[in-house]
């Protein structure tokens, strides 16, 4: 008690039960508070804490159990009553900007039985300061391993997304903690806590297929786990397992100082079965052609340099093979024609070659085949081929027809394999030419007919009347035409109207001239030739044309092409 008053800024005592101060209340450096508040002792209690509060300071009021209640006779005789022997209560001066301590010591005079109180006020600014910074401190700690709970927590969420096992694994104590696991089986394993040496490297060996048992023992050894990650963000490892498909293992530190140390670390593993699938997928897709499923130009090259590289084996026979007649399919029937034709010939290399090597298409009608085939077998597998050939039909072409060459490792004795692949190109070619002597066609001369037919027409174009579709086959390069190709023949026609190309009093004419209803009733006839002659524009003025169509070979109920020319010139 002694120790109190003296630090105590002033001290006085009462009698609460009568409600009466008897005594100034004076503080340590002189100053009479009773005086300040205009009251002479004997006083009530009650009006002095009125003054208090009259003359700025805060509102005065204290615990009793857990209800507020404000500094009076009745609440104090009230908290005696419930036990307490000591109340606390503070106020603050603006004037001085001090905070400041009331203790109420309360006890009953044994002779009267009146509850008197001993009454003490200490500075305690300094002391609230302290207080204040210590509890803003722990609030600011408090929110800040929040903040970092949230954080590590979204963490965590969002990589649970993604990884089917997170393990916190602290290098220093060799234990890990389970964050996060997908699995029953995995978790019954690991369980929620355990040696890092141990059950990590247990887990791997029952996740992984053997093959992959030295590589993932390696990359889960964590006596050289700091060494590996050192400068690293992350290290990663891919297994397959027996029943899991792949995985992706990955170890990266949790908190990395400026000397780049770490003592935790975080190991997880996710599904990358779909990305390994897409990746075999492109690496598929980027060796095999699209249409006709064989091996592609690509995977035709790496192939010959493998025989750079490794030798030519003596029983290897190049072949080098050529559609016959495609250009003439696409031109007359459509390329879903043409693609029929192209896989009617892969099927057909397929079937005679798969069993003895590989077979490429290079792109276009060209294809290839690298097989091995002993010298008395060889001439057994070419009449399989050229039976398959025979025999093949399709939906859209009734037959397909190829030329091709071969060449052996024995008659190519010194020579490269390119060489040999230039030489089956040169007898293939041979070949094809043989082919279309013997159709009567003049190759040669395909040239030179075209170059006389852009002497004779302003454009030819290629319809077909039936599904609606067109091919340019020759345009004059001085009719200056800067049109959008549309899709369709009858959408050309309507370009050409809207675009001025045609003379105005001669639009009618020509929508109903290029009428597909009215072609087909006309060639159905037995007629052969269908014109009707308009006014177009060429390089910026009006001339008389006459337009020509002329069905192709092949014209029928199921091939309605024919062959449209622009004469130059009318008569």
């Amino acid at each position: 008690m002694d120790t109190f008053i003296n630090e105590a800024l002033f001290y006085f005592k009462f009698d609460v039960s009568t409600r009466v101060v008897k005594d100034d209340i004076v503080d340590k450096f002189g100053n009479n508070y009773m005086k300040q508040f205009g009251l002479q002792v004997p006083c009530s209690f009650d009006e002095v804490i009125n003054r208090f509060v009259e003359c700025g300071y805060a509102d005065i009021m204290f615990m009793v159990g857990m209800s507020i209640k404000n500094i009076t006779c009745d609440g104090l005789l009230t908290a005696f009553a419930e036990g307490q022997n000591y109340v606390e209560s503070s106020f603050y001066k603006p004037d001085n900007g001090r905070h400041y301590r009331l203790m109420y010591i309360l006890e009953r005079d044994d002779i009267t039985g009146h509850v008197l109180a001993t009454v003490m006020c200490t500075d305690v600014t300094d002391i609230e300061k302290m207080r204040l910074h210590s509890l803003t401190k722990s609030l600011y700690s408090a929110q800040k391993q929040a903040e970092d709970l949230e954080y590590k927590l979204k963490i965590i969420h969002s990589m649970s997304q993604f990884y089917k096992y997170i393990y916190y694994c602290d290098l220093e104590s060799e234990v890990y903690r389970e964050v996060y696991c997908d699995s029953d089986y995995v978790h019954d394993i690991m369980g929620e806590v355990g040696n890092i040496h141990i059950a990590i490297r247990d887990m791997c060996r029952l996740l992984v297929k053997p093959e992959y048992t030295k590589e993932v023992n390696e990359f889960t050894d964590f006596t050289t786990l700091k060494k590996r990650l050192k400068g690293k963000k992350f290290i990663t490892k891919s297994f397959e397992g027996p029943y899991t498909g792949w995985l992706e293992s990955v170890f990266f530190p949790v908190e990395v100082s400026d000397t780049g140390n770490f003592t935790q670390v975080i190991f997880a593993l996710r599904d990358i079965s779909y990305e390994k699938e897409r990746e075999n997928q492109l690496i598929y897709n980027s060796y095999v052609d699209e249409l006709t499923k064989l091996y592609n130009r690509k995977m035709f090259n790496e192939n010959l340099l493998e025989y750079v590289n490794g030798g030519i084996p003596n029983n290897l026979v190049l072949f080098s093979i050529d559609v016959n007649g495609l250009k003439v399919v696409n031109d007359t029937l459509g390329h879903a024609a043409g693609d029929e034709l192209l896989c009617g010939v892969a099927d057909c290399l397929r079937n005679a070659f798969k069993q003895h090597g590989k077979i490429f298409r290079l792109g276009g009608d060209e294809y290839a085949a690298i097989i091995y085939v002993s010298p008395e077998n060889r001439s057994g597998l070419i009449n399989h081929l050229e039976h398959l050939v025979k025999e093949w039909h399709g939906s859209l072409v009734d037959k397909i027809s190829i030329s091709y060459g071969y060449v052996t490792k024995e008659e190519c004795h010194g020579k490269t394999i390119y060489e040999m692949a230039k030489l089956a190109d040169k007898k293939m070619y041979k070949s094809k030419e043989e082919y279309y002597s013997q159709k009567g066609v003049d190759r040669r001369g395909m040239n030179s007919a075209r170059d006389a037919l852009g002497v004779m027409y302003y454009k030819v174009i290629k319809v077909n009347v039936l599904d609606d579709s067109y091919q340019i086959v020759h345009m004059d390069e001085k009719m200056g035409e800067d049109l959008k190709r549309p899709p369709k023949a009858s959408d050309l026609v309507e370009s050409y109207v809207r675009s001025g190309y045609i003379h105005p009093d001669d639009v009618d004419k020509f929508i109903n001239g290029f009428n597909h209803q009215v072609i087909r009733e006309f060639f159905a006839s037995g007629k052969k030739c269908y014109s009707f002659s308009y006014k177009r524009k060429i390089n910026g003025r009006y001339r008389a044309v006459k337009m020509e169509l002329v069905p192709s070979d092949g014209y029928g109920e199921t091939n309605n092409t024919l062959f449209c020319y622009i004469k130059k010139r009318t008569r």
